[in-house]
């Protein structure tokens, strides 16, 4: 068990050497497991990136449908009323709320499935996709929030590739969402990554998370920024809602727990520049009739309004990615105790620390001097980059 322990971190710490020549002209085939049933903007992007590039480079690529119970119970019309289920009153008000709500959910995103990713046939538990023996010369995980222990996805073996018996096994920058593991969940990640080839995260935390389980790691980008401005340019295209806003600074607020709190500097901050507030969002609380509301953005809409927006103000980790990738003026407010780790560990990466605030009266306006980030951003690109080449093109297996 040492011994392979110490192999595999040999294997990944020559990770950014020179990829071999003699393979860089063969087609491998690819198989990626990550959230794409989530039903969220930030998924479906970041599932779309990742593939979209790796065919770029002649791949053979497809996103197996994993679809389990856990994804597919939160855009259930059965479950739609389920926190409630003691007061059938609530229930049924609640119901009649969200069902037209799940409707377009399913038409969105499995339209943009359909459409845009390429997959396997649907499965719905790990003894599925063990019982398929599905091959590939390469099985990535990744990206967005797959290990974090306290989710879902993160205590499933699935999201571990646990049902791979031939072939590589690759992280692409898996997110834990969390700073620390106790020592059960540490247990757990060590016996679930011991026969990776190679391991990739998000955030810092991430890389020292791993290596604390004993394996070497490297941080990379987001699979969104693997796809340049242009291409994201032409992917949105036919979106033209933003046409109706004039001039606008765009609110997209992940969470609406406190909505008040996020508003509250988005229009401090358009009276200042006198923009209109635009907010992407799927409930109008906050929302002020002054206010122009965009409810289910598709994510062809997410990424138009972003490029055509003024300024962002958002708390989501994927607002901030494109926001990053559009060279927006932006500024993320967190309400939370402590910082928002995917975010912190960007904004830090890059040197935009300043651009994440938690006090809601703090207006943060200032330029963002793209000029100056674009040799760290290139740097931590070519990198990412490497990583996947070096995984594609890697003679060994596990």
């Amino acid at each position: 068990m040492e011994s392979d322990k110490s192999d595999k971190v040999l294997c990944i710490a020559s990770f950014f050497d020179v990829v071999p020549d003699k393979a860089k002209n063969e087609t491998m085939k690819i198989k990626i497991i990550t959230c794409s049933r989530a039903y969220n903007l930030g998924a479906a992007l970041q599932t779309y990136a990742l593939q979209t590039y790796l065919i770029s480079l002649k791949q053979e690529v497809k996103v197996i449908d994993y679809n389990p119970p856990y994804f597919s119970r939160n855009v259930s019309y059965r479950t739609v009323g389920s926190f409630a289920n003691k007061n059938w009153m609530l229930q049924c008000l609640y119901m009649l709320y969200k069902v037209p709500q799940r409707f377009v959910d399913h038409r969105i995103f499995k339209g943009f499935l359909r459409k845009y990713i390429q997959t396997t046939k649907e499965y719905h538990s790990v003894r599925e996709l063990e019982e398929a023996q599905l091959k590939a010369d390469l099985f990535i995980c990744g990206s967005d929030q797959i290990w974090c222990p306290t989710k879902p996805t993160g205590k499933d073996v699935a999201m571990y590739l646990s049902f791979v018996k031939k072939g590589k096994k690759v992280a692409y920058a898996a997110s834990f969402g969390e700073e620390v593991l106790s020592r059960e969940q540490m247990e757990f990640l060590q016996n679930q990554i011991h026969d990776f080839l190679f391991l990739s995260v998000r955030e810092t935390t991430g890389v020292e998370i791993v290596k604390k389980a004993g394996f070497e790691c490297v941080q990379v980008m987001d699979p969104v920024f693997l796809i340049s401005q242009d291409k994201w340019i032409v992917f949105s295209s036919k979106s033209v809602k933003y046409k109706k806003f004039g001039s606008y600074l765009l609110v997209y607020p992940m969470s609406l727990a406190d909505p008040a709190f996020l508003f509250h500097a988005a229009r401090e901050i358009a009276r200042e520049k006198n923009l209109n507030v635009v907010i992407i969002g799927k409930s109008k609380r906050g929302v002020k009739k002054t206010d122009y509301y965009v409810n289910n953005a598709s994510p062809q809409d997410f990424v138009s309004l972003i490029q055509h927006s003024s300024f962002v103000v958002t708390n989501s980790f994927h607002g901030t990615c494109f926001s990053i990738l559009f060279r927006k003026e932006f500024v993320v407010y967190g309400k939370e105790a402590k910082p928002n780790t995917r975010i912190d560990s960007l904004l830090k990466l890059i040197g935009l620390s300043e651009r994440y605030t938690k006090d809601k009266n703090l207006i943060i306006d200032s330029p963002i001097d793209y000029n100056l980030l674009r040799p760290v951003l290139t740097k931590y690109l070519l990198a990412s980059q490497q990583y996947l080449a070096k995984a594609i093109h890697s003679d060994e297996n596990v």
